[in-house]
């Protein structure tokens, strides 16, 4: 004898299978195409990495060779510096530290038995201070770009330079006629206002008013 209580029973458990299956099915497309974008995301990234590396690599290099041409331009701006108005035998020398951010700055005394090594903003007069920040002034307007042509300002440049003012005022001179930059220059120097192409001499009058004369 045919039970059908149990017929539908069994009917009832396929059809809640049925469902099941697809119910599951649904759920694992779905899972299947979340799946294949975080693929295609993580394949994205996983590019947009390599670039990330590559451009990182590249500017480390850059800014490797960067430091290094500042360094020397600097090196060969201030050492020209000091030789013109110190001397022959004086050389600057950088030294970088710090993975290059800061670096420190050598002069040079070479003698015929012996070599002088002295940090010129230690220095107790002299002047050497003064002559390697000047020149560091000009290179750094340099490293700025050509295109930049900003005059420049140079306010007492011979203050602290005793007896050397005038190989400081042809070493200002030579920068300025070849970065071609125009350049206002204030100082209590007579020799060095006579290297400017215009000159004028600024006093105070009996009223108390400033007055400016061209100096011929």
């Amino acid at each position: 004898m045919i039970d059908l209580n149990r017929i539908q029973s069994i009917t009832s458990d396929i059809d809640d299978m049925k469902n099941k299956y697809n119910i599951d099915i649904t759920i694992l497309s779905t899972h299947q195409k979340q799946k294949t974008e975080v693929e295609k995301r993580m394949e994205k990234l996983n590019t947009e990495k390599e670039e990330v590396i590559t451009k990182k690599t590249i500017l480390e290099e850059a800014s490797t060779e960067a430091r290094e041409n500042a360094k020397e331009l600097l090196k060969d701006v201030a050492t020209n510096a000091v030789q013109m108005v110190f001397g022959d035998n004086n050389f600057i020398d950088i030294e970088m530290r710090e993975k290059g951010i800061k670096a420190d700055v050598i002069l040079r005394t070479v003698y015929p038995d012996h070599v002088v090594e002295t940090d010129p903003a230690e220095e107790d007069g002299g002047g050497s201070a003064d002559v390697v920040a000047l020149s560091k002034f000009c290179s750094i307007s340099e490293l700025a770009g050509k295109d930049n042509k900003a005059p420049w300002f140079l306010d007492e440049p011979t203050k602290y330079v005793h007896g050397n003012s005038g190989e400081v005022a042809t070493f200002i001179k030579e920068m300025v006629e070849y970065t071609e930059r125009q350049t206002f220059l204030v100082t209590e120097d007579e020799y060095v206002s006579s290297v400017g192409d215009v000159a004028y001499k600024m006093f105070k009058s009996e009223d108390g008013t400033s007055v400016a004369t061209k100096i011929q």
